[in-house]
C-alpha cells in the first residue's frame, strides 16, 4: 500500500500492544467497557490482527490473481464452469478491499 495512511508495516506484538514499524503503538488489547478479557484471548486476538495486517497485501494479490484466472478460464473455453455466485463474492470482496 504505497499511498497508505496506516502505520507502516510490519506490525508486531509487545505484550498487549500492537506496535507498527517497531516504533509506534497502533492499538492495545486491554478489555474495555468493563469486559474482562483473559490474557490468552488478548494474545490470540493480537496474533490474529498482526498476522492479518502483515499478510494483507499478499492475500489481496492472491485473490485478485484467482479472480482473473476464473474469468480467463471461462472466456477461454466459452463456458461458465465457475460459479457466478463465487465470482460475485470475490468481485464484491475486491471492491471492498480496494475502496479508499
Amino acid at each position: 500500500m504505497k499511498d497508505s495512511k496506516h502505520t507502516p508495516l510490519p506490525w508486531v506484538i509487545n505484550k498487549c500492544h500492537l506496535v507498527g514499524n517497531a516504533t509506534k503503538e497502533v492499538a492495545n488489547l486491554y478489555g474495555g467497557n468493563d469486559q474482562i478479557v483473559s490474557s490468552e484471548e488478548m494474545s490470540s486476538n493480537a496474533q490474529l490482527i498482526v498476522t492479518s495486517v502483515n499478510n494483507f497485501e499478499e492475500m489481496k494479490d492472491i485473490v485478485e490473481h484467482y479472480y482473473d484466472h476464473l474469468k480467463q478460464q471461462d472466456k477461454a473455453i466459452g463456458l461458465n464452469l465457475y460459479s457466478d455466485n463465487m465470482k460475485s463474492k470475490i468481485h464484491t470482496l475486491l471492491q471492498k478491499i480496494n475502496k479508499k
